[in-house]
């Protein structure tokens, strides 16, 4: 009885921590990647204004993964690249997703 106890609570224990993983690591990287691919697409079709406030939130998004996190980064380039092309001037475009890994 005390065995099954045990058992049951272990199986509680570790699905909370498998869903405090989702919460904390899935949902804000899907966040993160939407934001990317508005911000992209706004910045192609020339709607800087709006690529900046995509890859503003997607910078947020990022924080939350650490600074070292390549995400990060990738975030705060296309946001400098967004407000560059709002004051006209020109930075190297977006590198390919499998270039930056």
């Amino acid at each position: 009885m005390r065995a099954a106890r045990c058992a049951i609570i272990l199986s509680m224990l570790l699905a909370a921590s498998g869903g405090m993983w989702y919460l904390e690591v899935c949902i804000p990287d899907r966040q993160w990647r939407g934001f990317e691919l508005a911000g992209e697409l706004a910045l192609a079709e020339g709607r800087f204004s709006e690529a900046e406030r995509h890859f503003s939130a997607a910078a947020a998004a990022a924080g939350c993964f650490g600074e070292d996190d390549p995400r990060l980064g990738r975030s705060r380039r296309h946001l400098a690249m967004a407000q560059a092309a709002m004051n006209g001037q020109a930075l190297d475009a977006p590198r390919q997703a499998g270039a930056e890994r």
